[in-house]
């Protein structure tokens, strides 16, 4: 495990906080916040081994064990790539079997699904049992959702985006055209001409121009990367999403790009 960034709060109530933790295939993020007003009060994000990693886990709740109990309230968002859009008339047929012709026979998982109301549609998913152990023995009473549900509600009035999510060795594409919804993909990169290939399959499979279309980045990249330079190459419409207007920052959060936890201050504010 590796720590990227570890900024945590400094109130002396821990009563008054609430915890959000978005929990993937290499990375947990934990953010610490109020809800009214909606301010943040800390962060932190590690660098897993793999998903099934529970000393990761074990070892992450000892190092912010101070600041774990007596919270307002807890979010947890799994952010595994294994999940499944389903319209809502369709959803009662599916199961597991369906997962697995996507992703494989997995039987060391659980079954969970989130309704994405802004669409009408089902986020079916699953999540390695031992880490759903993991957390709900530790958080007993937390809300659980899957990161995309609560990142469609809010990107719901998007006509035309490519919105990317740049995680430790993992990136998220949210594409929509037309104002419609196409795919919700995670894949897997080592190199910075991996996610300009992944980016421009999605681009080459939904019929839209890179050239023409609005790439939002948020996550671990940085405007001098080779990663961004390399993006620059297919797309000309690039910006970072930044945290919103009018959220209170510690000013130890203040010193970094705000992008590089944008999409944690999202998730947060969805579930103020």
């Amino acid at each position: 495990m590796k720590t990227a960034f570890n900024i945590p709060p400094t109130v002396k109530e821990i009563s008054s906080l609430n915890l959000l933790i978005e929990a993937g295939d290499h990375d947990i993020s934990l953010i610490w916040f109020t809800k009214d007003p909606f301010s943040i009060k800390g962060l932190a994000v590690y660098n897993i081994r793999d998903a099934y990693a529970q000393s990761d886990i074990r070892e992450i709740f000892s190092l912010q064990n101070s600041w774990l109990s007596g919270l307002s309230s807890v979010t947890i968002c799994y952010d595994f790539k294994e999940s499944i859009l389903v319209p809502g008339k369709y959803s009662s047929a599916i199961d597991e079997e369906a997962l697995s012709l996507m992703y494989g026979e997995d039987h060391n998982v659980i079954m969970n699904k989130d309704l994405v109301t802004s669409a009408g549609i089902y986020n079916h998913y699953r999540v390695p049992k031992q880490i759903e152990a993991a957390f709900s023995q530790r958080f007993p009473r937390a809300d659980v959702f899957h990161a995309s549900s609560l990142q469609l509600e809010q990107l719901n009035q998007e006509k035309d985006l490519l919105y990317c999510i740049l995680y430790h060795n993992t990136l998220k594409a949210i594409l929509y055209k037309d104002g419609k919804l196409q795919i919700v993909q995670q894949f897997s990169y080592a190199i910075p001409e991996d996610v300009a290939y992944h980016l421009l399959n999605v681009c080459e499979q939904f019929a839209v121009k890179p050239d023409e279309t609005k790439l939002r980045l948020t996550g671990m990249v940085d405007e001098h990367s080779k990663l961004f330079v390399e993006l620059h190459s297919y797309f000309e419409d690039i910006c970072f999403e930044n945290v919103a207007d009018g959220i209170y920052l510690p000013d130890e959060i203040k010193e970094l790009p705000s992008h590089f936890f944008s999409h944690l201050t999202a998730l947060a504010l969805c579930v103020s």
